[in-house]
């Protein structure tokens, strides 16, 4: 057997992601028109808009891998819009034999069916949980959403302000991304910094920086500044905080040399980014991270099969711990990792402000 290239198992790659997508546009108009038909309004979320509005999407940005399609509705339909679902053979995530971990948080359920194996992630609310902060407020989202027509279906899209806002919270705050989703050509975070350039010209970008300083997420904005200067030699004409900048350009330089280490440390790489560096979790707030996110939601299926020990169902707590302690290993090895890559920076720092100066004396008169 020939081994294939890089680059043809790129391109191997990319043409399944297209006909992934496809799956996704066909499942979307079945949902949507059934949704049509019950006089229940719906808003498209996250990819479910650019597969149903193209031009939403950035020029040339690659297909992404989808794990479902997400769909707003008003709390007023929520119970009908869920049996509008069921009439189509979906079924509630939690109650169906799945590799995927059961999501149910009020507001927000995941349904599947066999055929397609799509999932829709239905919600009225788009906050993780009651207890989270409250980012997003839907109202908003339906005051200043805008009415879409595609292949005679009707849905709404929100702002592109609302758009950018929602998926920074999603990947920083909801989403402990992996290094792929914040690093690689079609992720999640290079897919942001597509959108705004694409979309400049109608961000409100003084309401966005108003919003990150009301809640405290001034990283956020900046680490996308730092993207946009980057990726397309732009900033918005926002008041830029230079330490905030600074700060988001060393984890971007972090993020760059992290994507050479090894594939089975990718893990911990995304993990830690997220959490320390854009979250600052202490290590009790870390530790309850990984057991409820990481180890609890698992299944005892799941975990066994997981290290090989199916048919040794009496190690379930032993193997919860070895889980559990894993993630951490995996998780301060990374931390010493970056440690020594700021301290490397720090020095390197100082040796070309040295330089600098000793150029300037040469050059002085």
């Amino acid at each position: 057997m020939v081994k294939k290239t890089r680059t043809e198992s790129n391109a191997d790659y990319m043409t399944m992601l297209k006909g992934h997508e496809s799956l996704r546009y066909w499942e979307l108009l079945e949902v949507v028109k059934k949704l049509n038909e019950a006089n229940i309004p719906v808003m498209l979320v996250k990819g479910a808009i650019d597969l149903a509005v193209p031009e939403n999407r950035p020029p040339g940005f690659p297909p992404r891998e989808m794990g479902d399609l997400d769909l707003l509705v008003k709390k007023c339909d929520w119970y009908m819009a869920l049996d509008a679902l069921r009439s189509l053979g979906y079924k509630p995530l939690d109650s169906y034999d799945s590799d995927e971990e059961p999501f149910k948080v009020p507001g927000q359920d995941a349904f599947v069916r066999e055929n397609p194996s799509g999932r829709i992630d239905i919600h009225f609310d788009l906050n993780k949980t009651p207890e989270f902060i409250q980012y997003i407020h839907t109202d908003v989202f339906w005051k200043r959403g805008r009415e879409v027509t595609f292949q005679g279906r009707k849905a709404f899209v929100p702002s592109i302000t609302d758009q950018v806002w929602y998926q920074l919270i999603h990947v920083f705050e909801y989403h402990d991304d992996s290094l792929a989703q914040l690093a690689s050509k079609n992720g999640r975070f290079p897919y942001i910094v597509g959108l705004s350039f694409h979309h400049r010209d109608k961000i409100d970008w003084k309401e966005l920086q108003q919003k990150t300083g009301d809640y405290r997420t001034g990283l956020y904005l900046h680490y996308l500044l730092v993207g946009l200067k980057l990726e397309h030699d732009y900033l918005p004409s926002v008041e830029v905080d230079s330490s905030l900048f600074n700060e988001s350009a060393r984890i971007r330089e972090w993020i760059e040399r992290a994507k050479k280490m090894h594939p089975i440390l990718s893990y911990a790489v995304g993990r830690f980014t997220i959490l320390i560096l854009f979250r600052k979790y202490g290590f009790i707030r870390l530790l309850n991270f990984f057991f409820s996110e990481k180890v609890k939601p698992l299944s005892s299926t799941q975990l066994l099969a997981k290290y090989r020990l199916s048919a040794f169902r009496f190690l379930l707590p032993f193997v919860r711990i070895l889980h559990l302690e894993r993630l951490l290993i995996l998780h301060f090895y990374i931390c010493i990792q970056y440690y020594i890559f700021s301290i490397g920076r720090s020095v390197r720092k100082i040796f070309v402000k040295k330089h600098r100066f000793l150029d300037q004396l040469q050059h002085e008169p």
